[in-house]
């Protein structure tokens, strides 16, 4: 990268901090609104970088994670979300990102993102499921039995292995 082309990032950065700053100390926006739109921001770049060339399949990786943290903050600005949901939306913004990136076919073959993106969505299942108090001893017994029979049924079946 060029020293101009730095200086031009670093102003624009810079702008961008010291308008935040000033919009923020005129408590013309709530208080995380900056906060949310310098995440919006990073997920531009990050998205722009990987649209740019399909290699940088990595830049997918933070820009979900601005994403979801941009929208936590938007959600929590408006009130629009009990904030105990927060932790769930975190993990389900991080189990779409990594499914995402499991749905590209490039080079190289990214079939292993599927392992955090189901970690993910499993804990995100998880946190939903604590807070809405449907967790309890006899629940997750019928739900593991469910589980473990849908397993096996599902290997059983004639098929490629």
């Amino acid at each position: 990268m060029s020293n101009r082309r730095l200086g031009i990032y670093l102003g624009i950065l810079f702008i961008f901090i010291g308008g935040m700053a000033l919009l923020g100390n005129l408590h013309i926006f709530h208080k995380e609104l900056p906060g949310a739109l310098f995440f919006f921001v990073l997920f531009v770049a990050f998205a722009q970088s990987y649209a740019q060339k399909n290699s940088r399949w990595w830049a997918v990786v933070p820009a979900g994670c601005c994403f979801t943290l941009g929208t936590i903050l938007i959600l929590k600005s408006y009130s629009l979300v009990d904030s105990r949901y927060f932790g769930f939306v975190f993990l389900l913004g991080l189990g779409l990102t990594f499914f995402y990136l499991w749905t590209l076919r490039g080079i190289p073959p990214l079939k292993w993102a599927i392992w955090p993106a189901a970690g993910f969505l499993m804990l995100a299942l998880y946190a939903w499921l604590e807070q809405i108090n449907i967790l309890d001893e006899k629940f997750l017994f019928a739900l593991l039995l469910l589980l473990l029979g849908g397993f096996l049924i599902a290997r059983g079946m004639p098929g490629k292995r």
